[in-house]
């Protein structure tokens, strides 16, 4: 099952040298450098092009990093890989996406959605969160592959779905959703979850007309939505 996660859109201050499709910034706006920027910084010798703030965009998800992650820790403003389980990760998110060649290898943003990124940070609406398609998976995960119904719901990873080309799908955060939008949220929930939800229902008892059943559970959508 594929599901939109909500993230956040992080800009990192980094100390070195530009490569193409990086962030940049001169004394007057934000920029991508590009293969032209590069001819003008080897050529010229403009303070413009031989000193520019280069950075990191990053994407994480507020969920604790497990080993073997690439995580950001707010506290010291860095991005790392976990390696092991000793280091302290309250506060800590995972990172699911990165433009960072060092942080390799990993999803990316797409080249138009980093063209509007720079917009923002330019027009100063910035975009501080975005919606990225993320799967479950089991792969990678110690002691798998297991038969599916083995899989256990609390195992898998959550990853971002790429395409092709490596990059990752992206929608803008939603403020608000209608009754179907909702109706078919609690539909993949239910469905994705299977046996432990049905279990865990049992025990609701502020919403007794929840089954998990297709006919009993739009009875109950109908009457509560």
């Amino acid at each position: 099952m594929d599901t939109f996660k909500k993230a956040k859109v992080i800009l990192l201050p980094v100390i070195e040298n530009p490569v193409v499709g990086q962030i940049c910034r001169n004394s007057i706006e934000y920029f991508i450098w590009t293969k032209q920027h590069e001819i003008l910084n080897v050529r010229s010798k403009l303070a413009e092009y031989r000193q520019v703030e280069v950075y990191n965009l990053h994407f994480v998800i507020d969920k604790e990093p497990s080993v073997g992650d690439y995580f950001y820790d707010p506290k010291i403003q860095i991005t790392c890989i976990m390696a092991n389980k000793n280091y302290n990760v309250e506060g800590c998110k995972k990172l699911i996406a990165t433009l960072s060649s060092k942080l390799t290898p990993s999803p990316m943003p797409s080249p138009g959605f980093i063209s509007k990124y720079v917009e923002s940070l330019n027009s100063g609406k910035v975009i501080d969160e975005v919606m990225v398609q993320c799967i479950l998976t089991w792969e990678g995960v110690p002691g798998y592959p297991k038969s599916f119904k083995d899989a256990k719901i609390e195992d898998a990873r959550l990853v971002p779905l790429v395409d092709k080309g490596g990059y990752i799908t992206i929608k803008k955060v939603k403020e608000s959703w209608n009754k179907e939008e909702v109706k078919n949220i609690v539909r993949e929930t239910l469905r994705a979850t299977g046996k432990e939800i049905k279990a865990e229902m049992k025990n609701i008892q502020t919403c007794p007309y929840i089954e998990f059943s297709e006919d009993d559970l739009n009875k109950w959508l109908d009457k509560n939505l």
